[in-house]
Order: structure tokens, then sequence, then C-alpha cells
């Protein structure tokens, strides 16, 4: 893999790297995911554009509704102190380097559907496809070092 190819390195402290390609293959398509994905790379991650296409009360499509996913490094720690039977104790929720995602969206046609929980399917779809792609790194990660 030449560092051109390079889209963003989906390991903290950098061991586990991507492509562009990898990324689109990986990245969910269908059920309301019709369009192509467009990926731009940033400083702190990627983002990638897509549309749902959305449907009327009847089943016929109606439009679409553009959303991004912004992939990147969590900046920081994140604990949740546990209550009940568990006080006292810290739920570890994130450590500074692992993979986050945020659901960007814009325009009208996104705030009718929102409360059709579309921000909740696509958050949902598209953190299995994320989950998906990180298995996938750990497996090809831990092969290469056998």
């Amino acid at each position: 893999m030449t560092t051109s190819e390079i889209l963003l390195d989906l390991a903290p402290h950098g061991s586990g790297f991507i492509t562009e390609t990898e990324l689109i293959e990986m990245l969910p398509h269908g059920s309301g995911i019709d369009c192509s994905w467009r990926i731009e790379p940033r400083a702190d991650g990627v983002d990638c554009f897509n549309s749902f296409h959305m449907m009327d009360e009847n089943g016929s499509y109606c439009g679409y509704a553009e959303f991004s996913v912004r992939i990147f490094h969590a900046k920081h720690d994140v604990f949740n102190p546990l209550k009940g039977p568990c006080a006292g104790q810290i739920q570890v929720v994130q450590r500074k380097g692992d993979i986050d995602f945020k659901i960007v969206c814009r325009g009208n046609a996104w705030r009718r559907n929102v409360a059709y929980g579309l921000k909740d399917y696509l958050t949902e779809t598209v953190g299995f496809s994320l989950e998906k792609i990180l298995t996938h790194r750990r497996e090809t990660i831990a092969a290469a070092s056998v």
C-alpha cells in the first residue's frame, strides 16, 4: 500500500490503515442508502457523504435526504460514573484515540424525517458497518503479525 492510498488510520497509535476503496466497500449500501459514497479526508479523520432515498407513506420514493458521516479519533477519554449497586465504580465509555463517528445532516428533507427515526436508523447502520470495518482491520493486523 502506498502512502497516497492511505485514507485513515483505524487503530489508536497507528497500526491499522484503510484505503478509500476499502472504506467505500465496507460502508452501508442499499436499504435507502442508494447513492454513491463520496469521501473527503480531513486532518482529524474523514467525511463520507451520501443521501438517503426517502419514501412517503404510500411506499413511493419522494426525494433524498443528504447526510455525511464524520469518522474520527476520540480526542479524550469518556467515563460514566455508575449508580445503584455499582455506585463508586466507573464505566469506560471511550478511550482517547478510539475510532468514533458522528452523523451530520443538512436540509429540510432531513428535518422532515427526524420524527420517523432516520437519524437513529443511519446511526445504527453506519455503526454496524464501522464495527465490521474495525473487526476486519484487527484481523488483518493479527494475520500480518503471525
